[in-house]
């Protein structure tokens, strides 16, 4: 991803409302009043579930996404649902989409909320971002549609590394006690797709994208010798693990 590009979230930036409102409207149909009240409410409950991201390309918004309580569907009790996915087309195939998945995901985990849904007519780019289908629901239009699940198994390591993350989620230096570098681990672990195959290259390019002081190596290593990416016997192809240790798993083993 462009490290030109500039994430915003909307409860901590106020001069934008007017702006990514009639953005996500012009994206949607959806009324301006009704993203706008959104985003006011982010703001004003800003620990809360209801969160709105743009990310911005000096100051164009090519990409962004929200939270909300429930996206227009009869399963009320299965909240809260990311909505309003959308990316530029000009900006498709930069991975903004998949990067801000795992940045919402991440940033709900840091706040309390370990589960998010959203509906979808798509099915492989979500999966390959950690959702998994859980059930059909019906719209409010009458339709049917997919409701994916994401639980994110890295929360209370995401909740430990606080002091350690920037505003984007970013690790900003290795922590010195060996129980905070597991949690590190556990993280990143979430960052890679089941079953994909990754070149040491593209390792480093998902490594590059969640720390900030340039040691993908380093991490790289950690994660092969605590046995969350398995390389081949070459050093040329990783893959995630298929039985990812939990951190008490790391703790009991390397702690």
């Amino acid at each position: 991803m462009n490290g030109n590009y500039r994430l915003v979230l909307l409860r901590d930036d106020d001069t934008m409302n007017e702006k990514v409102s009639e953005w996500f409207n012009e994206k949607w149909g959806v009324p301006v009043d009704a993203y706008r009240e959104s985003i006011i409410e982010c703001q004003r409950n800003r620990d809360g579930r209801i969160q709105w991201y743009v990310m911005m390309d000096g100051e164009r918004i090519i990409a962004g996404m929200g939270v909300i309580e429930n996206d227009f569907h009869d399963r009320k009790d299965l909240a809260p649902n990311i909505c309003a996915v959308y990316t530029e087309e000009d900006h498709r195939g930069e991975g903004l989409a998949r990067h801000l998945l795992h940045f919402v995901c991440a940033d709900l985990a840091r706040l309390g909320t370990d589960t998010v849904y959203l509906v979808t007519d798509h099915d492989d780019f979500y999966e390959r971002c950690g959702f998994h289908h859980f059930c059909d629901v019906r719209e409010d239009c009458g339709d049917t549609a997919k409701l994916y699940r994401r639980i994110s198994k890295s929360g209370e390591s995401i909740r430990e590394l606080k002091s350690f993350l920037d505003s984007e989620g970013r690790l900003t230096a290795i922590p010195a006690k060996r129980k905070m570098k597991l949690h590190v681990l556990i993280m990143l672990s979430e960052r890679f797709v089941s079953g994909k195959v990754y070149t040491e290259k593209e390792v480093n390019a998902v490594l590059d994208e969640w720390h900030t002081y340039g040691d993908p190596v380093t991490l790289r290593r950690e994660l092969c010798d605590h046995k969350i990416l398995i390389r081949d016997d070459r050093g040329r192809e990783y893959r995630l693990c298929d039985k990812l240790p939990t951190f008490e798993d790391l703790e009991r083993i390397y702690g």
